[in-house]
């Protein structure tokens, strides 16, 4: 417990993650592992990556955003912020909601002065994704 956040405890974190409370889990105990509800962690993370790096590119291309020659704590942070997460849902529960942390985040990226960009909150349909909804009469016009 934190004296500025107290409500961020070891329990309100397990709680918000469904883990446990107080139990370690065996190697060998397959009644454990079989009643976890959430994702594998790697996996959950590994699709949270591909969300970020899908809404991160077109910023990137359009130069509202400027990357490093490393991906930063920044560029982290939007991951683990990405919906659907454990550690978006942990936030959430403990009174932080993602969307109002993302544009904090995001400042902390840009250049000082620099506008900070709107995060998308949908996965910006690609260059083939466009032209077949043209083509099919579904998307909108450039």
């Amino acid at each position: 417990m934190t004296l500025d956040h107290p409500q961020l405890t070891e329990h309100a974190i397990r709680t918000a993650l469904g883990a446990p409370s107080g139990r370690t889990q065996e190697d060998g105990d397959h009644e454990a592992r079989s009643r976890r509800s959430t994702p594998e962690p790697s996996a959950e993370f590994r699709r949270a990556a591909r969300q970020f790096t899908a809404k991160w590119r077109p910023l990137v291309r359009s130069r509202r955003l400027q990357p490093g020659l490393k991906l930063g704590t920044g560029e982290l942070w939007l991951t683990v912020l990405e919906p659907g997460t454990a550690s978006a849902r942990a936030l959430a529960s403990l009174g932080v909601e993602p969307v109002d942390a993302r544009p904090l985040v995001l400042a902390t990226i840009v250049p000082d002065g620099a506008p900070v960009p709107d995060w998308p909150d949908e996965v910006p349909a690609g260059g083939v994704r466009r032209l077949l909804d043209r083509l099919r009469g579904t998307g909108s016009a450039p």
